[in-house]
């Protein structure tokens, strides 16, 4: 896979992200649904967690510090309390940020660049890439889902 496909990827992504919690206000995406999913708080904050270790497989450091990256870390539990929970519209400007950054990095980055060794991660770089553009569409999804259980209308047509 080459870097523009990457940032094409991480692209619709983004703005489907967008659509999904448009309109949904830091009370509404604290609230967890009935079925035991987690809340729209904690899947954005979860994909913005992943991000940050984007962030660092592309040698940046990551915004978070390691206790606000655990709250929405895989495994961990959705945060109800709105005074513990990050604020989903701080965490839409962060994601919004780093998004920028992403695609600045991927618009530079060579094949060979890809093919370089992620330490700690099995498969080069661009595997790595490509599984985390795999993982964020699936959580992307998930907020489509959780936007209807909102009452709110389907965002993506």
């Amino acid at each position: 896979m080459h870097s523009q496909h990457l940032e094409q990827i991480f692209g619709i992504s983004h703005r489907a992200l967008s659509l999904n919690v448009d309109g949904v206000s830091d009370e509404e995406a604290l609230a967890i649904p009935n079925c035991g999913a987690s809340s729209i708080n904690w899947v954005v904050g979860h994909i913005l967690e992943a991000r940050h270790t984007l962030a660092e497989y592309l040698g940046e450091s990551p915004p978070w510090d390691p206790q606000l990256r655990s709250r929405y870390a895989r495994g961990s539990r959705p945060e109800p309390d709105a005074t513990r929970a990050r604020p989903l519209s701080t965490m839409l400007a962060e994601l919004a940020a780093l998004q920028t950054r992403l695609l600045d990095r991927l618009r530079e980055m060579s094949d060979k660049d890809l093919a370089a060794s992620v330490p700690g991660e099995e498969g080069d770089l661009g595997r790595q890439l490509a599984f985390r553009a795999f993982h964020e569409a699936y959580h992307v999804g998930q907020l489509g889902v959780l936007r209807r259980q909102l009452g709110k209308p389907g965002a993506i047509a």
